[in-house]
C-alpha cells in the first residue's frame, strides 16, 4: 500500500542512511523551518520532500528518494504532492520553485516541465496542474 503524510516528529527521521537515504541531508533540521512530507510503501519510508509556502510561490528545499526506489516515479510523485498543495493556496497560484545541484538532475526537472533560470527550476501553475494530474491520478 502506498501513502503519504506530513512528518512532524523527528523520530520518524532516524536511521535514514540504513534504509537507503544516502544524501546526508539533515532532515531533522528541515522540520524546524519547513514542512516535510514522506512517501511510504508498505509502511516503509521511500521518499522525502521539504517545502515552504511563501508569498507568491512554494519553495522546495530538499527532495530525496531512497536508493532502492529511485527511477520509479517517487521523485515526481513527491513534487506533484507539493504542487497540489501549492495550487490550493490562493496567494501563490501554484508556482513552485527549487534550487538544483549541477549534477545532471536538472534533466529530471526539465522533463517535468520546469523552466531553468540559473540554478533555479520554476514550475508554472499549468505545469504543476499537469504533473498533479499525471502523477497523482492513480490513488494519491
Amino acid at each position: 500500500m502506498k501513502e503519504y503524510k506530513l512528518i512532524h516528529d523527528s523520530k520518524r527521521l532516524r536511521n535514514l542512511n540504513g534504509i537507503g537515504f544516502e544524501s546526508g541531508f539533515d532532515w531533522k533540521f528541515e522540520l524546524k523551518s519547513h514542512q516535510v512530507m514522506g512517501i511510504y510503501v508498505d509502511k516503509q519510508l521511500v521518499g522525502l520532500i521539504s517545502f515552504s509556502h511563501l508569498q507568491g510561490f512554494t519553495k522546495v528545499s530538499l527532495i530525496e528518494v531512497a536508493k532502492l526506489y529511485r527511477r520509479q516515479r517517487y521523485g515526481a510523485i513527491l513534487l506533484a504532492l507539493v504542487m497540489r498543495e501549492a495550487i490550493k493556496i490562493p496567494d501563490n497560484s501554484g508556482y513552485v520553485s527549487l534550487r538544483t545541484k549541477t549534477n545532471g538532475v536538472q534533466m529530471f526537472y526539465l522533463h517535468l516541465g520546469a523552466i531553468w533560470f540559473e540554478q533555479t527550476m520554476i514550475f508554472q501553475p499549468e505545469v504543476c496542474q499537469k504533473n498533479v494530474t499525471k502523477y497523482l491520478g492513480k490513488g494519491w
